[in-house]
Parts: C-alpha cells; structure tokens; sequence
C-alpha cells in the first residue's frame, strides 16, 4: 500500500517539463538492474547448485585472478564466489584441495559423447572415470599447482587418431584424440572472462547521467540564426528567413525549365482524372485565397528569381489532395535548394517520452494545428527561393508565383515551424500558460 500511495503522490505532482526525462531515465536504470538481477540470480543458481551437490560449504575470499585478455590489451579481473576446502575423491584415493569458486570455468567435456567402441580400453585397466565418453558438465579444473603430483609415470598409447592413457592416483585418465566427430566443433580455452567490478560501475553511473542535449556547432548555428532574424508582422504572425549554408549564393543555377517539364507531366496526369484534377484546382486556389501564394509582380519578373519549385501531387483514397513543392529538383548546377539549407535542430520530444506521456492517463485528447506550416511567413528577401509555375486551364499561359509561407518539403521548414510554436510559448505564455505548456 506504501509503494502504491507514492506513485499516486507522485502522479499528483508530476511536472512534465522536469520529470518526463527523469522518468525515462528510471525506466532505462531498472530495465538495467532488472538484467544485473538475472545475472546475479543465475550466480547464485549456479553457486548453489554446485556447492550442494558436492557437500561444501563456502568461504568469503578477498583473492582476486588476473590473465591478459586476447582481445585487448589489459588485465583482466575474475570474479570469485568465494573459496573452498574439500577433498577430490576418486574410486580409489582421496586428495585435499583449496578451490576458488568462479561462475563458469568451461564448456562440457568432451564436445560430444564419444561410443565406446570408438575406444578400445585394455582389460585390466581401472579408469578414473569409467563413462569418460559422456558430454558432462565440468565442476574442477585442477592447476599445475597440485596436477602433475596427481599422476604417475605410466602412459599407454592406443594408436593412431586414439587417445592416450595415463596413470593417476585417481586411475587411469583418457586423455588426446578420438577420430569419432560427427560435428566440427570449435577448440576449448579454459579461461572464463569476466568483466571487472570498476568497469560494472563505471557502466552503472553512465545510466545514472541526466541525457542532456548538447547541440552541433552547425545546429547551434541555425538557432542563433533563428534567434537573430526572427520577427513580427503588424498582424502578430511570425517571420523567419531560411538558414543556408556557405556559398549558397553560388550553388542555385537555372530551374525554370524542369519546373516547366514537371508543371506539364502533372497536367497530363490530373487530364487522365477529372475528379483528382477538380480537387487539386481547389487546393491551389485555397493557397492564392488565404494569401499563401502570390503572383509575382512585373517588377519581381524582371529581377532575377532564384529557384522554380516544382509542383507535385500528394493523395491516397483516405487523405485529402494536397501540393507538395520538390525542394530537392536539381538545378543546371547540379545543386538543389535543399543542398544549400540547412536542416535545423530536431526540437520534438523522443518517441519514448511522447509514449510515456500516453500511459500517464486513461484519456488522451489529440489536437492538430491547420496548416501549421503555414501560418509562419517567411521574409520577403527569402520568398524568391520558393517560386511556382501554375495554370488552371491547360489553355492559358503558365503564371508564376511565389510562395509567402513555410513551404512543406524544404529542409529547415520543420524546424522553423516547431521553434516559432516554441518562440510563441515564450511571447505569450504569461498570458496563456496553460497553452504555452501544451505547445512546449
């Protein structure tokens, strides 16, 4: 109940803009320690199951193993359950022994379980391990320290491609090759790696850093950009201006004539539907209404107009038709005007966060803000960068425009619509501050 109250009071005072990432954060640190608990119960499993089977019990133990480490270049640290004092008992003598206990010491041996046939073991002969041919799992591993005052001087050679057998207090031990392999296997190295404790912590404060974003000194550059040319009009409606990058007054060439090509290939395939034709006439018309597209004036005809978009069509049988201006359509330079904006910050919160945000409430409300693009204009020194060509009659003469807008398809418009939404959260939001939270 305890545990139940605090989330509730944690809920009550839930503050999105402070605690939406640390809950994120949480949330990764426990996905993590939920692993770190696996493994620590998979430790104790193991830990367990071979202490009992064997009837020991185990010892803290501050001694540590180091081996350099194949793949790189530095010691490597094991990490020890603990030790033991036991005796290694065989059908025919027993030896005291010291162990350390580690996790895991090697695969089972051998690789496969090998027919007995396959080996042709003397008479007379007392094996160590009478079913030395079956894959089981290997508890000991026994150092140099103690092996070779285990064996004896006696060894027995089987033949070609069999093993070798060795005399020890224990019996006899079948040792080397077996030409059964009825699977390629890889080599055994008995070495079991673990990583350090140092480095466990070093990985356990990485997850405990607050991920604050740190922008690009190019992405930094197009804030700062927006912060300084960013403006009013008298009707209260925000102007920007386009971030560009170095050269880009060299990089634009000629685009009036694809813009023609295109503007005639949309014409033939809005010919082909007269429905789809009636419904994009009236998206158009809808930009010239609401003054979000422009004839261009003889005056702006005889200066020098610096990039044509072309015109496409965008509708599927559950959306509604719309234009979408190719910003990417390459120019006789080679150069589009995509390739010389620059793109912006991404200002949206992570998907995480906005699922996050879902599971906070039993209802969720969804708004959508029209044309939200559009209600940002962009400065008239930039509205020669997003020029069309548009008839409503394939008979009449082709008429240019220019868009007056954040035009949908430009590298930088998704950026200058979000930061202006933030810019009027800012402006306004003493006076809406409920609204100014939504839109942050």
């Amino acid at each position: 109940m305890d545990s139940i109250k605090r989330i509730e009071e944690f809920l009550d005072n839930y503050n999105q803009e402070l605690d939406s990432q640390q809950v994120a954060i949480r949330l990764s640190r426990l996905d993590k320690l939920m692993d770190t608990f696996e493994n620590i119960q998979v430790k104790v499993i193991i830990k367990d199951q071979l202490l009992t089977r064997h009837d020991v019990k185990s010892r803290r133990t501050e001694t540590s193993i180091s081996s350099n480490s194949v793949s790189e270049p530095r010691s490597v640290n094991y990490v020890l359950f603990g030790s033991v004092s036991t005796e290694i008992r065989s059908r025919l003598e027993e030896v005291p022994i010291e162990c350390l206990i580690l996790r895991n010491i090697t695969t089972s041996l051998p690789a496969v379980t090998i027919p007995k046939n396959n080996c042709f073991i003397p008479e007379g002969i007392d094996l160590a391990d009478p079913d030395y041919n079956v894959s089981r799992r290997i508890d000991l591993i026994i150092g140099a320290e103690h092996f070779y005052t285990f064996l004896k001087g006696d060894r027995m050679n089987l033949g070609e491609s069999s093993p070798t057998l060795v005399e020890s207090v224990f019996g006899w031990l079948v040792s080397g090759k077996s030409s059964y392999a009825p699977i390629p296997h890889p080599p055994l190295c008995h070495i079991s790696t673990l990583e350090s404790l140092d480095r466990n912590i070093e990985k356990f404060w990485r997850i405990e850093e607050v991920d604050t974003k740190v922008l690009s000194p190019i992405k930094q550059h197009c804030e700062n950009f927006y912060k300084s040319t960013v403006s009013r009009d008298p009707s209260g409606r925000y102007v920007v201006e386009y971030p560009k990058k170095d050269g880009f007054s060299h990089m634009l060439g000629e685009s009036y004539t694809s813009a023609v090509r295109r503007l005639e290939g949309l014409e033939r395939k809005l010919e082909r539907n007269e429905l789809l034709k009636e419904r994009y006439h009236t998206f158009m018309s809808e930009f010239v209404n609401l003054g979000h597209m422009r004839e261009i004036s003889l005056d702006e005809e005889a200066s020098s107009v610096a990039y044509f978009l072309p015109v496409v069509k965008e509708a599927s049988m559950t959306t509604k038709v719309r234009g979408v201006f190719d910003a990417s359509a390459k120019t006789s330079t080679g150069y589009s005007l995509n390739d010389g904006l620059l793109i912006g910050p991404v200002l949206q919160d992570e998907l995480y966060l906005i699922i996050l945000r879902f599971r906070r409430y039993k209802v969720v409300l969804l708004a959508d803000i029209e044309k939200m693009y559009r209600m940002v204009r962009i400065h008239p020194d930039d509205q020669p960068l997003q020029c069309v060509l548009f008839r409503f009659s394939k008979v009449a003469p082709i008429t240019k425009y220019v868009l007056t807008t954040v035009t949908y398809g430009l590298s930088p418009s998704s950026f200058l619509a979000t930061r202006t939404l933030h810019q009027l959260a800012e402006d306004e939001g003493s006076s809406y501050p409920l609204a100014a939270d939504a839109l942050k």
